[in-house]
């Protein structure tokens, strides 16, 4: 393992007070615009879910809406839509320095350079960040899982993989692979099962019981086709749907492709063979993207800010010479930046 050097602690503060500046100038661009979270996006979803916390939904599970409605009861006087907000940006702001340790384990030479370029994955990275919802907490969790596992941290490994289906039910792919590579690799033993699994059993149960739906943590429904493809129908529906005249679907259905066939290229280079553990950051993009309808493949998107990691050490096994210049840099983390502007302005309008 290559040690961290000397001055981490100010590398650390330095991609801390980037990623910071970063948050705040985005969150300026939604505030001047007037976005009402809760009344005007789908963080009110969040909410309700919040303000009647024996409603269970498979949709939003109770993770981040019971942290919200903890913050609201401690602080009534403080706007539902900034202590949401204030979630987000803790949880971002932490993830921060999380990443750059992973990175500094994975012996990252431009480690620095990588940490802005996964914290400021292109449209989404800062920008869903912003919003009051759990896609902030859900990545840090990720990255803490994965830290854990690095460094033999069982314990806080295990309360990781206890809590992440507890905020969005689509991380259980993910949390099956660590756990699956963790038995592999003796990182983890089958005893450990018991506890990791204990808050996902009791949280099932009680929806069990209130909805009389065994199976209502899955929420499995019937979504329309696009392509009637029993695969892929999300993946090449969003296309087609462009093709037929909508250029938001085009764009949206570009990007995901883009990333699809990226985690593929991820999956097939066997970069990640050193550290099995980074599968569980690349397979459920390629899964997602093969199973979830058009209404929800833009989630899979989202899946792909984790592959970030395993993109880096990709860039890092080919020993591409650019990865060392500044210059690069230069232009590369601007342009992540300004993708973070342009997504904030599409949200804005398409909320508005």
């Amino acid at each position: 393992m290559i040690r961290p050097p000397h001055n981490e602690r100010a590398t650390i503060i330095h991609l801390v007070l980037i990623a910071l500046t970063s948050w705040l100038a985005i969150a300026a661009i939604f505030f001047v615009s007037g976005l009402d979270w809760i009344e005007d996006t789908d963080s009110g979803w969040y909410w309700s879910i919040a303000e009647d916390l024996l409603r269970f939904d498979s949709a939003v599970t109770i993770g981040f809406p019971l942290i919200w409605r903890g913050l609201a009861e401690a602080f009534p006087s403080v706007s539902p839509n900034v202590l949401g907000q204030i979630v987000s940006l803790c949880a971002y702001v932490v993830m921060v320095p999380v990443i750059y340790l992973i990175l500094v384990e994975l012996e990252i030479s431009f480690a620095r350079n990588a940490t802005l370029l996964i914290a400021f994955f292109p449209f989404v990275g800062v920008t869903y960040s912003v919003f009051p919802r759990v896609n902030s907490l859900l990545r840090l969790i990720v990255f803490v899982a994965i830290l854990a596992y690095l460094r033999n941290w069982t314990w806080p490994l295990i309360l990781c993989l206890a809590v992440l289906p507890l905020f969005h039910r689509s991380i259980l792919l993910t949390v099956g692979i660590f756990v699956l590579i963790g038995l592999r690799e003796r990182k983890l033993r089958w005893w450990m099962l018991i506890p990791m699994s204990l808050p996902l059993a009791f949280y099932w149960g009680a929806g069990v019981l209130r909805n009389d739906d065994l199976f209502w943590y899955l929420g499995w429904y019937e979504a329309d086709s696009v392509l009637g493809l029993p695969i892929t129908d999300g993946l090449f529906g969003t296309l087609v749907l462009g093709v037929r005249g909508s250029i938001a679907d085009l764009i949206q259905g570009a990007i995901v492709l883009g990333y699809w066939l990226l985690a593929i290229v991820l999956l097939f280079s066997r970069s990640w063979k050193p550290h099995p553990i980074l599968l569980g950051l690349i397979l459920p993009v390629v899964v997602l993207g093969l199973i979830q309808p058009e209404k929800e493949i833009w989630s899979m998107y989202q899946y792909t800010t984790y592959s970030a990691i395993p993109l880096v050490v990709y860039l890092q096994h080919k020993n591409y010479v650019w990865l060392e210049r500044s210059s690069i840099w230069l232009v590369v983390l601007p342009g992540l930046l300004l993708s973070q502007v342009a997504w904030a302005i599409y949200t804005i309008r398409f909320f508005g």
